[in-house]
């Protein structure tokens, strides 16, 4: 095995101990699997307790401002969250003859019917004591709020043998206005015209969802049809009771955010997302080949240089506009790479930046993200890390999609860790002999231990086995 500096060897010794991995390196507590690896769970994916977005100033990743993204204008717009299957959103330019007034009740704590004067103004609603507006009680900008009317006769009150009909406003996640009226008419055209003043918007009139397609860690992908253009989308609804605390809640933003605001061919499409009480739904660009994953186990492994030429030319054409952009993925494997269609000229695209994160050229970290079968050295001992990590991870795919197994292997994680930071790197002879030095060659400058002297993005795809696989090789 080869020797690494002592200080490195002392720091995994630390989170080795008794056989054991970190969640944190703050953490005390320990993860363990007996089961033989094939895949590891997200390392800290869950439990980080570190900032994970102060250094990203760009994304907008707070509950009290939820977004609303479309890759097709290829900008972010300020966006309201919605109602079971309803959202709302605004376009940069509010209306400016949205204004409605009139007389409404609220409940007071005392059982009384108190009488107030409602103003809506664009997206404000003013509350007043009476129709003077003299005395102003509140005001509320209504961006990011729910919109519930109780219209029908199973939803009205009675009170004082009188029917009372209501609208409500949900804002700030949990604070909540509810307004009361015993003409219909006054609560419908306030319901109505806060939506318009909102841009509010319903899912199910803008898709058809299908059957389920897909299952992660914290919900499902539904199969979706566009109404009008008839267009096959995947939509991703996530449960928000499933993400265990406010930084659940905020990687699964921090996906949306920098997906919105990337462009690739080689790069999954983010369409549209909406938000409710419960939900989370991410609308995206539906491909139809399914994974790398699939599509090597169908093809039992057996793959050429050429064809793998193909598919990790478009991976690394896509990690290069992400490094560029200051991105790194953190999660590069072959379950996150999709197919286009189930022919054999797809094309590839990356997905699942739940881990990923905007970087300067010089900035490291040391967060424990990614997963084990394809976490370089400098993740596991918790040195601080950059794009190179991207690297690893490719070099590991390369050697997967034309073998069927990973360079490292252990009989647990706590082996697989100690064998991918002392390991040598070795080529079996019967598995590689019909493969070229070039291919070789390629992996082996990927799966350098020092991460300063790996191979960038640049010089993998300037590599001479891109120029050279011939087109018959195996």
């Amino acid at each position: 095995m080869k020797k690494i500096a002592s200080s490195n060897l002392s720091s995994l010794n630390i989170f080795l101990k008794n056989g054991k991995i970190p969640l944190s390196p703050k953490s005390n507590k320990y993860l363990i699997k007996k089961n033989p690896i094939t895949y590891f769970p997200k390392f800290n994916r869950r439990k980080s307790s570190t900032n994970l977005y102060s250094d990203i100033n760009i994304l907008k990743s707070s509950l009290k401002n939820p977004i609303k993204y479309s890759n097709r204008e290829n900008k972010i717009n300020n966006v309201n969250i919605f109602s079971d299957l309803n959202t709302s959103g605004s376009s940069n330019e509010e209306s400016k003859n949205n204004i409605y007034e009139n007389y409404a009740f609220q409940l007071t704590n005392n059982g009384k019917m108190n009488k107030i004067y409602l103003e809506l103004i664009n997206s404000d609603l003013y509350i007043y004591s009476n129709e003077t507006k003299n005395n102003l009680i509140e005001m509320h900008n209504l961006k990011g709020s729910i919109i519930r009317d109780y219209i029908l006769e199973n939803e009205v009150i009675i009170f004082n043998k009188e029917k009372y009909y209501s609208f409500e406003i949900i804002y700030n996640q949990e604070e909540k206005l509810l307004f009361y009226s015993n003409e219909k008419t006054i609560i419908e055209t306030f319901s109505d015209n806060i939506k318009k003043s909102i841009n509010f918007q319903i899912l199910t009139d803008y898709y058809d969802i299908k059957e389920i397609i897909g299952k992660g860690k914290f919900g499902i992908v539904n199969l979706g049809i566009n109404k009008k253009t008839k267009e096959k989308v995947g939509i991703k609804i996530i449960k928000k009771s499933s993400l265990e605390t406010n930084k659940d809640i905020e990687l699964v933003k921090s996906e949306i955010d920098i997906m919105s605001i990337i462009n690739h061919k080689n790069i999954i499409k983010l369409i549209d997302t909406f938000e409710n009480e419960e939900y989370i739904f991410i609308v995206m660009e539906y491909m139809k080949g399914g994974n790398l994953t699939s599509y090597l186990k169908k093809k039992h492994f057996c793959i050429s240089e050429r064809k793998t030429k193909e598919i990790i030319k478009q991976i690394a054409e896509g990690i290069s506009y992400l490094h560029n952009y200051g991105i790194i993925h953190r999660d590069i494997k072959s379950d996150n790479i999709l197919l286009s269609d189930n022919s054999d000229n797809f094309n590839i695209k990356i997905t699942d930046f739940g881990l990923s994160k905007i970087m300067g050229n010089s900035e490291k970290t040391n967060e424990g993200f990614g997963t084990i079968n394809y976490a370089s050295p400098e993740i596991l001992l918790r040195i601080p890390y950059g794009k190179e990590i991207d690297i690893w991870a490719l070099g590991i795919l390369l050697f997967f999609i034309l073998t069927g197994r990973y360079p490292f292997l252990g009989i647990n994680q706590e082996e697989l860790a100690e064998n991918i930071v002392f390991e040598n790197l070795s080529f079996n002879v019967n598995e590689w002999e019909i493969r070229s030095f070039l291919v070789r060659d390629l992996i082996q400058k990927c799966l350098v231990k020092e991460a300063n002297l790996r191979i960038d993005i640049k010089g993998f795809l300037r590599h001479e086995w891109f120029k050279k696989c011939k087109k018959n090789s195996m």
